[in-house]
């Protein structure tokens, strides 16, 4: 493999350039940024020129830009909360819509492979996607299933043109009894004494985020390790041990996912999650807190065959129910 060389800086824009997209046959790129404006740039041996300045599209940062598959078109997406969509009909590149609906920053757009659906995706915590027909863009659904800011969500485009509908409980099944943190509290059910959330819903105490077990009796830090990996299905997982304790068990402390911000401040022997930022793992060891690690997605995904059989059971086995053999936790133990 060759060694990349710098062939050119390309100097046009005014303040932070935030993003840089290939026309589909790679003979020009577009680039947007916080002046406003998007830049078409074309190669004019042996340099890359601007060829068009595209303004007055948008009020504030254009974040990020991408060209149709046909390469007719730019949908740009901005900090001013919309998404516009430029095309070259006339000659040179127009705004033709100004997609409006989110409530906040627009962080990222995506076409479909067909053209036929657009994707875009705010701060304001949803997806919209907008069905394109005839140079009309209708908004043909809204997802709201996340509890931050979106800011890739290119597969939720691909499965609706494949008419594949999506439905992501994703937080709710985080805090519902018999969700995903009761399935990861179940590797302790044989010692398990009682288990209630860590953040309780202010309406139901029955439910909430997270999960404090108290167990019947003290177990070895190595016995709960090998309870997670029988739990999990895991051949290995991350251990952070405390020195500071004799290595015993009463207390557990469980977040499935990134659950340092939930289980932060929380008082147990062991605290057992997907994964906590280094400096806070260093933090809770130094407070006398075991640590379990098991990775994000496999802190989760073994619950995905409990609930199979559940919504099997619950739709009278009406419908074929298939967990994906394919998923997998992009993280490895190599």
């Amino acid at each position: 493999m060759g060694t990349l060389e710098l062939k050119q800086t390309l100097n046009g824009h005014r303040g932070r350039v935030w993003n840089v997209c290939w026309h589909p046959n790679g003979t020009c790129l577009a680039s947007c940024g916080e002046d406003k404006t998007i830049i078409i740039w074309g190669q004019q041996d042996p340099k890359w020129v601007v060829k068009t300045i595209l303004t007055e599209g948008h009020t504030r940062t254009i974040r990020e830009i991408a060209w149709s598959p046909s390469g007719n078109y730019i949908a740009s997406a901005s900090f001013d909360s919309t998404t516009a969509v430029w095309d070259n009909k006339s000659g040179q590149f127009e705004c033709n819509a100004t997609l409006e609906g989110h409530e906040n920053e627009v962080k990222s757009v995506s076409w479909s492979c067909s053209g036929q659906l657009l994707a875009t995706c705010s701060r304001d915590k949803s997806v919209w996607i907008w069905e394109v027909n005839d140079d009309e863009y209708e908004c043909a659904a809204v997802i709201n299933a996340h509890t931050q800011d979106v800011k890739k969500e290119k597969i939720v485009a691909k499965c609706l043109e494949n008419r594949i509908a999506v439905y992501s409980p994703h937080t709710s099944f985080d805090s519902i009894r018999g969700g995903v943190n009761d399935w990861l509290a179940s590797a302790f059910e044989n010692v398990l004494k009682s288990s209630a959330p860590i953040q309780p819903n202010a309406n139901d105490s029955n439910i909430g985020y997270g999960r404090m077990c108290i167990l019947k009796n003290e177990i070895s830090i190595e016995e709960a390790v090998q309870l997670v990996k029988k739990c999990t299905g895991l051949k290995y997982v991350r251990l952070a041990r405390s020195h500071l304790t004799d290595g015993l068990i009463k207390t557990v402390a469980i977040c499935a996912g990134s659950g340092g911000s939930i289980l932060k401040g929380t008082s147990a022997d062991l605290y057992l999650t997907g994964e906590m930022l280094h400096h806070d793992v260093l933090d809770v060891t130094h407070q006398g807190i075991n640590v379990i690690l098991t990775n994000h997605s496999d802190s989760e995904r073994g619950f995905l065959r409990i609930f199979a059989c559940t919504l099997n059971d619950l739709l009278n086995k009406s419908v074929l129910i298939e967990v994906s053999k394919n998923d997998a936790d992009p993280l490895r133990t190599v």
